[in-house]
């Protein structure tokens, strides 16, 4: 299971390398294996290249891209998703859809917490808390 939290979830003093290798610690991967997955995962979210940089140095959108690339590494058929895209703009929040749909595709199911409407029309099925 995965889970993208609303507050990002992330190691601050640590580099975005050290926070997306937790989601890779249990998967029988050799280094350069797990380095040329996590480069993957940081380009399908805009932020190709970056392993070296802090946590603590990136804006609120790039630390939810990072969420999101750790998400995307987990194994499991799970991903729970709170209020992911409340820090991006528009075209980044559209590609962050774009990556749910991605993940949709490839048998996991995804459960997203968000006020924001756009979700509405890209899911199969809408739960609505009064």
């Amino acid at each position: 299971m995965a889970y993208v939290f609303q507050d990002y979830g992330l190691l601050e003093e640590q580099t975005i390398a050290a926070n997306l290798k937790i989601a890779l610690a249990y998967q029988k991967l050799t280094k350069k294996e797990k380095n040329l997955k996590m480069n993957e995962a940081l380009k399908q979210v805009g932020l190709s290249y970056r392993l070296k940089t802090k946590v603590k140095l990136l804006s609120g959108g790039e630390k939810q891209r990072v969420a999101l690339a750790r998400a995307l590494l987990a194994k499991g058929e799970l991903v729970l998703a709170d209020e992911p895209t409340g820090s991006l703009d528009l075209n980044l929040r559209n590609q962050v859809a774009e990556l749910f749909i991605k993940l949709r595709s490839l048998g996991k199911t995804v459960v997203i917490v968000s006020h924001d409407p756009y979700f509405k029309e890209i899911s199969d099925q809408v739960i609505e808390l009064k």
